[in-house]
């Protein structure tokens, strides 16, 4: 019986294992990135990962020798490691020595994304949350949100390639979670807080956008979209988002 539970154990080492490396040809794995600091997280994310998948094979393969080295008869009483001081205090630094490096490791990271925020001061749009949509308003030619110029898009941000886009993140009533994958983006958005967040996409496209908090019996459907496209292309469609927010439903006449 032990040898069936060691190739169970055995089986799964190999198959996670597998299921790891053809992950990125089959399309398992992380979308494509497009965004500046996509790749610093990326990095991140495959230390942690290379981290995780190291004891999960330390320990799958002690407990493989475990129950074949120990569900054979033996004379003598088992020894029995519960209140061990050593081993406890071994279990606990080696977990913590390696929290804290992780830690380390990511400040320069963490340091690079929120100066840059801070630096990107001016939204470009305010991304309003509500069950179950997402709408965004752009200022007008004053600049400043919250008066008559201003103009609505549901569903769809539009914003330029290769620039910095800030945008401050309101909730019209609970918690939601502002998440694009191929940007390595996420942040909570707080009923009644404005927090910012900020990316620079690098590649023209299309790009899905989710809420990842569960606000409610909708939260399913809760997706948009983030398109993203030329400086001349933007402008021209703030012209025509101007003029059709302003038009009151009247075409223009010569």
């Amino acid at each position: 019986m032990r040898f069936v539970a060691a190739a169970s154990i055995l089986a799964l080492m190999a198959l996670t294992t597998w299921s790891f490396a053809v992950a990125p040809a089959h399309g398992w794995w992380m979308p494509h990135n497009v965004s500046s600091y996509g790749g610093e997280i990326d990095r991140l994310f495959m230390a942690i990962l290379w981290v995780v998948a190291f004891f999960f094979l330390l320990t799958e393969g002690l407990l493989v020798w475990f129950v074949l080295r120990g569900a054979r008869a033996r004379p003598g009483k088992a020894l029995f490691s519960h209140g061990n001081v050593r081993l406890e205090i071994v279990w606990t630094i080696v977990p913590g020595a390696i929290l804290v490096a992780l830690a380390l490791a990511q400040l320069s990271t963490w340091n690079t994304i929120q100066s840059a925020r801070d630096t990107h001061a001016v939204p470009l749009a305010e991304a309003w949350a509500a069950q179950f949509e997402w709408r965004f308003l752009y200022p007008g030619d004053d600049g400043r949100f919250g008066t008559a110029d201003d103009f609505e898009n549901p569903y769809e941000l539009v914003a330029p390639v290769d620039e910095p886009v800030t945008l401050a993140l309101r909730s019209r009533d609970v918690i939601h979670s502002f998440f694009v994958p191929n940007f390595r983006l996420k942040q909570d958005v707080l009923p009644g807080s404005t927090l910012s967040t900020w990316f620079e996409a690098r590649e023209i496209g299309e790009y899905d956008l989710v809420c990842t908090q569960l606000c409610g019996f909708g939260h399913y459907n809760m997706a948009g979209r983030i398109k993203i496209v030329s400086r001349a292309d933007y402008d021209a469609w703030v012209v025509v988002q101007k003029r059709t927010w302003l038009s009151n439903g009247q075409d223009e006449r010569p």
